[in-house]
């Protein structure tokens, strides 16, 4: 399962959070980077314009209600997927981990 292996990942290696939970359409939400993402980042936490992720990069949205983790959307670049759309798949969980639908 896409979220877990990313959860895993991010326990075992890195958490980054680059803000505090910021307001968005679907709720408050923090997003988490693995290391491949991270190296496409500059020193201030951002993607240089005009760049894209590396091939590999694990990016996980964690939106929130009432503080509570509701929804996780995951994307991982891997373009090499046919199932890919613009070289990313991705897909979202319900806090329970079952898939949102």
């Amino acid at each position: 399962m896409l979220l877990n292996l990313a959860l895993i990942f991010f326990n075992d290696f890195l958490q980054i959070e680059l803000a505090p939970a910021t307001p968005s359409p679907r709720g408050s939400f923090k997003l988490r980077f693995n290391v491949t993402a991270m190296a496409g980042l500059d020193s201030t936490g951002e993607l240089p314009s005009g760049n894209s992720f590396p091939a590999g990069s694990t990016l996980v949205k964690e939106v929130y209600d009432g503080g509570n983790i509701d929804l996780y959307a995951v994307m991982k670049k891997d373009p090499s997927n046919f199932k890919a759309a613009s070289g990313w798949i991705w897909a979202e969980y319900n806090a329970d981990e079952e898939p949102h639908v």
